[in-house]
């Protein structure tokens, strides 16, 4: 069985993971004509073809100028720990071990805009180029027209080289249709995940693409199933499946199969239910970073208060590993349910149910020895802002701490490309949103009576900032 998936717009080339050898795409020269033609194309034009904000433009356009056929290391990444969507983040390829790297590099590929199809390992560099985009090359009018056939052939070799006689394709209508699929002996299966919403079968799309990456990490993670596949590969199993697995193919080959917000782990085996708590990568990603300063700014701390508790992993997290906190978690009225259903499902004993608190009105009676509040001030408006750091002044106790993770300008600049665009998202989803002056927050704080302690670096070019407040 071979298993293809779409790529990601989300790149991420920063967060740590496993050292690989890496192997270079089939189609790298392939790849290289593309980027001949996207390297002529001005700032503009970038941005009109791909509808995209100027500063996207401007960031994939310095992509294109310093892309190179045979990049150093330090500028590549696995196409599978590359890619930071919402199916790879439900496929956590970068927790697999070596097995599973090595049994999703012979069973999973990736369909490319640019690259065409990519092994797991393949290295990458950083890229935005959709399948769909209609950029004129010199193949056709498309990129459709420039892969034609390729792609279809491709899998087909490979598919016979491991031995596989189905293709699951995990792709969107928007890739798939890359696959030539009068060109492939496969049988095509094609899962749908639904969920019941109000006694109806209805695809959720944030869990249907999670779906799709677990499906693919259960496969990557079965052992049995890998000893079948290795064993037909090698051609020591030639019989047909058994009667269960052979109706599980049937019923995926006739039709499209629904799925209770389900993983299919293979035919003839029972679907397994997903979580459905909310879950914020950015949390999974800069928990144990936070963490890190909080052991060190929390420690004379006992009661703790959390402005903006979102999922509540970040509240669990901390709670965990520093037992001798009081944590109260809190969120905006009305938003709540998401904290409410992680602590119900995942109850600690120093993690207490979550307070309604807006800023701009009353707070929680204090004082609390320390606060903590991550990627909140540049979500509300600036007289949130300010609500917020008066409220902090009224309820922190002396010698108290404050730490602010998030996003910051410093000097009226942005620390990154990326924050740019991010900030230019803000704008456009809120016109009161945006990514904060650091010195303009910190003339809030002083005003409160509190104090500059640290301002550390983090993940994806965030900071936290602490004050104290004077005994």
């Amino acid at each position: 069985m071979l298993l293809i998936v779409s790529p990601a717009k989300t790149l991420d080339f920063d967060y740590p993971v496993p050292e690989l050898s890496v192997t270079r795409p089939a189609f790298a020269k392939d790849a290289a004509a593309l980027i001949d033609g996207l390297r002529t194309l001005p700032v503009e034009a970038i941005r009109k073809l791909m509808s995209i904000s100027p500063e996207l433009a401007a960031l994939n356009h310095a992509r294109y100028q310093d892309w190179r056929p045979r990049a150093p290391a330090r500028t590549t990444r696995a196409a599978l720990l590359a890619f930071r969507g919402d199916v790879y983040l439900g496929m956590r390829a970068e927790t697999f071990s070596a097995e599973e790297f090595a049994f999703a590099q012979r069973h999973l590929r990736i369909l490319s805009g640019l690259y065409g199809l990519l092994r797991p390992l393949d290295a990458i560099q950083p890229y935005r180029l959709e399948m769909g985009t209609r950029l004129a090359n010199a193949r056709g009018r498309n990129l459709y027209e420039f892969w034609g056939p390729r792609i279809a052939d491709a899998l087909q070799a490979q598919a016979r080289a491991a031995g596989a006689r189905e293709l699951v394709n995990l792709a969107s209508q928007e890739y798939f249709r890359a696959v030539a699929q009068e060109r492939l002996a496969l049988a095509v299966i094609t899962p749908v995940f639904k969920e019941s919403r109000g006694g109806t079968l209805k695809i959720v799309s944030f869990n249907a693409k999670r779906a799709r990456g677990a499906m693919a990490r259960r496969h990557a993670e079965d052992r049995e199933f890998q000893r079948q596949a290795r064993a037909r590969r090698d051609g020591r199993l030639r019989d047909s499946p058994p009667p269960a697995a052979r109706r599980g193919f049937e019923g995926l080959r006739r039709g499209r199969l629904s799925l209770r917000a389900g993983v299919v782990l293979r035919p003839g085996m029972a679907v397994r239910a997903m979580s459905t708590l909310p879950f914020s990568e950015a949390c999974e990603r800069n928990k144990d970073p936070i963490l890190e300063k909080l052991r060190v700014h929390f420690a004379g701390a006992t009661r703790v208060l959390e402005i903006g508790s979102g999922t509540g992993q970040h509240a669990l997290h901390f709670a965990a590993a520093l037992p001798q906190l009081v944590w109260q978690a809190s969120e905006v009225p009305g938003q709540d349910e998401a904290v409410r259903a992680r602590l119900a499902a995942h109850p600690l004993p120093n993690v207490l149910a979550p307070l309604a608190l807006d800023v701009r009105g009353a707070w929680p009676a204090g004082p609390f020895d320390a606060i903590f509040s991550a990627n909140t001030l540049h979500i509300m408006g600036w007289d949130g802002v300010r609500a917020l750091f008066s409220g902090v002044g009224q309820c922190l106790a002396p010698g108290g701490v404050l730490a602010i993770y998030g996003p910051f300008n410093y000097g009226g600049r942005y620390t990154s490309d990326s924050n740019a665009a991010f900030d230019d998202w803000l704008r456009r989803r809120d016109p009161a949103s945006s990514i904060r002056d650091h010195e303009a927050v910190d003339a809030l704080a002083r005003a409160a009576g509190l104090e500059p302690v640290a301002d550390h670096a983090m993940p994806a070019n965030n900071r936290l900032l602490v004050w104290v407040r004077a005994p």
